[in-house]
């Protein structure tokens, strides 16, 4: 794939594998047979507990409890692989949250890219409470439990997982090897992809849950089984989201009105816009039932005529809502 500039990656990562795996199993705001073939994975007492606070570890559509983060989008974000990376993190983690700040994340991890698009917006708010005890408490027990049961999940579950991901990882190299999707994005909207690459780990367990999650800007995560059409099509749908998450800050900084309707017309742009890299009227996928895409589509045809930029279009279908 070095023939192309920005190349798309296709990973199995055990990490952000193994902390969906436990969401599934707990059944953390989603639920499906891997519940059932997996529970045996995790300590029955450790899967109670976990059971007993998964409200702080629930995220939908970029919303979640207090720790959801904290044991998903961020670890992913660093990737851990082993035991030793986890142990690293969740000492890291208890000294945040006693003082109050994501600080601590920046000094262990000096490596990582602190400028990532997603992760330096996520560090200006730094707004930990400082010494939460009932937050403290709860990492401290998570961190115990998501560390004693890693070697369960090496052992059992993920040479299946790998296995069952292989072939869909090969099919989509195949796809993301024949043409630049990246180059053509970039040249539609005449903004850059910011990263070098662009990361796409399948998962094994989300079936029925969160999807296409982005673990920070240059990398995203998705559900490995579902139809091949559809998951292409969607992988080309987040580069554009990502591309444009720029344009999203921006409008949301400067106090847009309405913080869902300004998600909703910023995902149905890269919707609309998709149509047009993928020349077609008909996509394999669908945003959330709330978004009002109907309504974004139908207005973005309008505007694409005039030669407006993304964040006109935007800023336009909002505004006449």
């Amino acid at each position: 794939m070095d023939h192309f500039q920005k190349p798309i990656i296709i990973k199995t990562r055990i990490g952000p594998n193994y902390l969906w795996h436990i969401m599934a199993v707990a059944k953390i705001g989603y639920d499906s047979e891997y519940s059932d073939l997996y529970k045996n994975s995790i300590d029955p007492d450790d899967l109670k507990y976990i059971e007993s606070i998964k409200s702080l570890l629930a995220f939908q559509e970029g919303e979640g409890g207090d720790l959801s983060g904290f044991f998903s989008m961020l670890p992913s974000w660093l990737n851990l692989e082993n035991y030793s990376d986890f142990k690293k993190y969740f000492d890291t983690l208890i000294i945040a949250l006693q003082e109050g700040s994501l600080l601590p994340f920046v000094r262990t991890y000096k490596d990582a890219n602190w400028f990532d698009l997603f992760f330096s917006e996520f560090i200006k708010r730094d707004n930990i409470p400082k010494g939460n005890e009932k937050l403290i408490t709860v990492s401290q027990k998570l961190s115990s439990i998501y560390l004693s049961n890693f070697e369960s999940y090496i052992n059992n579950v993920w040479p299946i997982a790998k296995d069952s991901m292989i072939p869909r990882q090969n099919e989509l190299c195949k796809v993301f090897e024949e043409t630049d999707y990246i180059a053509k994005w970039e040249k539609l909207l005449g903004i850059p992809f910011e990263a070098n690459q662009y990361e796409i780990v399948l998962c094994y367990s989300n079936k029925n849950g969160p999807d296409y999650n982005s673990l920070g800007y240059d990398s995203n995560l998705f559900y490995f089984d579902k139809p091949f059409k559809k998951t292409c099509q969607f992988l080309s749908h987040e580069i554009g989201t990502h591309i444009l998450i720029k344009t999203y800050f921006k409008l949301s900084s400067e106090g847009t009105p309405d913080q869902r309707k300004l998600y909703s017309a910023y995902e149905s742009l890269s919707m609309f816009y998709n149509k047009v890299i993928l020349e077609t009227e008909n996509l394999e996928y669908n945003l959330s039932e709330h978004m009002d895409e109907e309504y974004y589509l139908a207005k973005y045809q309008k505007l694409y005529k005039e030669n407006l930029n993304p964040e006109t279009m935007i800023v336009n279908a909002l505004n006449s809502k």
